[in-house]
């Protein structure tokens, strides 16, 4: 699965965002660049590497906005619960 948010920011400014559990597996980018990865989102339960961490990421705008997105894949909890 996969997420768009454009957010529309003052410019010229350092900005943060928390993530309190970042569940299951995804790969985040910010403004185009891939800024971290928590486990291995696969296309499949068998292709999926599960992880559950915590992250702050810090970042500034491009031209007054910002763009996040996020690829997912819930197949399964790194603590063995389906995720439906």
């Amino acid at each position: 699965m996969t997420h768009r948010l454009r957010l529309d920011l003052p410019e010229d400014g350092i900005y943060c965002v928390s993530l309190r559990s970042c569940d299951y597996s995804m790969r985040i980018y910010i403004n185009g660049k891939e800024i971290d990865s928590v486990g291995v989102p696969g296309t499949s339960r068998e292709t999926t590497e599960p992880r559950t961490l915590e992250r702050v990421y810090t970042f500034g705008t491009e031209a007054g906005a910002v763009e996040f997105i996020v690829h997912t894949a819930n197949f399964v909890h790194k603590d063995g619960i389906l995720a439906l």
